[in-house]
């Protein structure tokens, strides 16, 4: 449908409510959106603590205030339907640095959906956010932390597979948690030391689907954010005090430009977004700490980190999203082919019984590869390495005689002018933007 005619027939998103209802191993969330004047949703959350939760130091209020915010994160995947202008916030009021927050949230992380559906975005007041109330000064009831330990957030790849690996060497005490978790997650975290499994179950309202079906606005939203407000929440009821997820710096690096403004897939595991999470975590959610381990490092190291230190998970990780429900690398979409760029150098054997085949003899995938390395090409929408990186590995990649795949990408590489040398000083930058406090970062140093 034609998003004018829709912003024009549904232009207010409401957020009408929440409840909750909390027993001895899970809490239960649903929460209540409108689109007016006649669409409702009814998305549901559940959260297995699994004996982790420590539900006797817990305070009401305190939880109120973050199944709210957990409800504002929820916003983009429905308001993306209609794209109404005003966001009207009925569950609880709103401080204006809230309502700020959330109007420039719903721009910058919703970047891709409105370049997959050619709309302006610029525009001034796009998205208006209306409260209940403002506050200006409201006392917001802030989580302390209860207790000790890190809530390690697991997505089944090698980063939390890397992540997991170092804090088992170091004897860090974390519990792991996972959205939705696949069966690559559950055998990534069974082969670890974890003290628990902080499992989070999300329903998506079949309502949303059905609108999907029938031609409502769609496409791509954002779920790193909401995984860290689910983090906040569940390290709050879990008493952890640290929020460790594991993105790295190659997410900071843009996939296109639209009117202007920078698109990034991945724009929720950034530098950017993470410094801005942690001053609204710091103002309106908690004292939890909250930062990204392998922040300092880019895909590349991580993947040689990876391939080096951390055999165990060889055969357990699984990147791949088109491959999660049958459990294997589908070998021909875009995360699957930088993940065996990156990892090639460093396994080289190895990656053909990880992948299922041997990418590099696949020529098929050359127009892909083509895209993940040629500067000024639009690059995959995909959690990938950065260009950069991409051409580096295959720089550092050997035996191409046989493998034509990388024969090509060799030419396409010399002919950007990369070498030997810059490769090697692309894979051991290590950024200083990062929030890793000093016992980390030494960690972190002493693995690379």
């Amino acid at each position: 449908m034609d998003f004018k005619a829709l912003r024009q027939k549904y232009q207010e998103f409401i957020y009408r409510g929440y409840v909750w209802k909390i027993s001895k191993n899970s809490l239960d969330i649903k929460f209540r959106f409108e689109i007016s004047p006649d669409i409702l949703f009814a998305p549901e959350i559940n959260i297995v603590f699994n004996g982790e939760a420590k539900l006797e130091s817990i305070s009401k209020d305190v939880l109120d205030n973050l199944v709210f915010n957990l409800g504002l994160s929820e916003i983009p995947s429905y308001f993306k339907a209609t794209c109404s202008k005003n966001i009207k916030v009925l569950a609880q009021e709103m401080t204006q640095n809230q309502v700020k927050w959330w109007e420039k949230f719903l721009i910058t992380e919703m970047s891709q959906f409105y370049f997959e559906n050619s709309i302006d975005f610029t525009q001034k007041d796009f998205i208006k956010i209306l409260p209940k109330n403002i506050t200006s000064g409201r006392e917001v009831n802030i989580a302390q932390k209860t207790g000790s330990g890190a809530c390690v957030a697991v997505g089944g790849g090698k980063d939390s597979a890397l992540t997991l690996e170092i804090f088992d060497r170091e004897g860090i005490s974390y519990s792991a948690f996972s959205l939705n978790p696949t069966a690559s997650t559950k055998r990534v975290i069974g082969k670890s030391s974890s003290k628990g499994f902080i499992s989070v179950y999300r329903k998506i309202d079949p309502k949303l689907l059905e609108l999907n079906k029938n031609g409502f606005l769609n496409g791509h939203t954002p779920i790193v954010s909401y995984m860290s407000f689910l983090a906040i929440l569940v390290s709050y009821l879990c008493g952890f005090s640290e929020v460790v997820f594991s993105n790295e710096k190659s997410a900071d690096e843009e996939n296109t430009l639209y009117l202007g403004k920078k698109v990034n897939h991945q724009h929720d595991k950034t530098y950017e977004f993470e410094k801005s999470f942690r001053e609204y975590n710091e103002e309106f959610l908690s004292d939890i700490v909250y930062f990204s381990f392998l922040r300092p490092i880019g895909d590349l190291k991580v993947a040689k980190m990876f391939a080096k230190q951390a055999n165990k998970y060889h055969s357990s990780f699984l990147s791949c999203n088109i491959g999660q429900r049958e459990d294997r690398w589908c070998g021909k979409c875009p995360k699957c082919l930088s993940t065996y760029m990156v990892i090639f150098p460093f396994l080289k054997d190895k990656t053909k019984k990880i992948f299922g085949s041997e990418l590099y003899n696949d020529t098929s995938l050359k127009r892909l590869a083509d895209s993940l390395i040629t500067p000024g090409d639009e690059k995959p929408f995909e959690c990938v390495a950065t260009r950069k990186e991409l051409q580096s590995a295959v720089v550092l990649s050997e035996g191409s005689k046989n493998l034509p795949l990388l024969t090509h990408l060799k030419d396409v590489v010399a002919k950007i002018g990369v070498n030997k040398k810059s490769a090697l000083e692309t894979l051991e930058e290590f950024s200083s933007k990062n929030f890793l406090p000093k016992k980390y970062q030494d960690i972190l140093r002493k693995y690379i």
